[in-house]
C-alpha cells in the first residue's frame, strides 16, 4: 500500500435474497438464501450463498443452486476448521 492511497474497505455487502424459515427460526428444506455484494467491484454482485438443513451452497454470479457449488454442513465445518 503506497502512503497516500486510499484504505479500500474489505467487508462485503450481504443481504438476504430468500428466507423460507419455520417456527424458532429453524431452516428447513429450501433453507435460507444470501446475496452477497461487493461495493468495489462492478459489477458488485459476487453470488448468493444458499443454507439449507443439508448443504451449504456457494452460487457465483447467477449460477442457480441446482448448479451451485455444494457442500455438506460436515465438509463444510470441516473446511472452517483447518482455516
Amino acid at each position: 500500500m503506497r502512503l497516500n492511497e486510499p484504505k479500500q474497505d474489505k467487508r462485503m455487502k450481504v443481504t438476504i435474497k430468500k428466507l423460507n424459515i419455520i417456527s424458532s427460526l429453524e431452516i428447513k428444506n429450501e433453507g435460507m438464501e444470501l446475496e452477497v455484494h461487493d461495493p468495489n467491484r462492478k459489477p458488485p454482485h459476487l453470488g448468493d450463498i444458499v443454507l439449507t438443513d443439508t448443504h451449504v451452497i456457494w452460487c457465483r454470479g447467477k449460477t442457480t443452486p441446482a448448479k451451485g457449488k455444494k457442500l455438506t454442513w460436515e465438509k463444510f465445518i470441516e473446511l472452517m476448521q483447518r482455516q
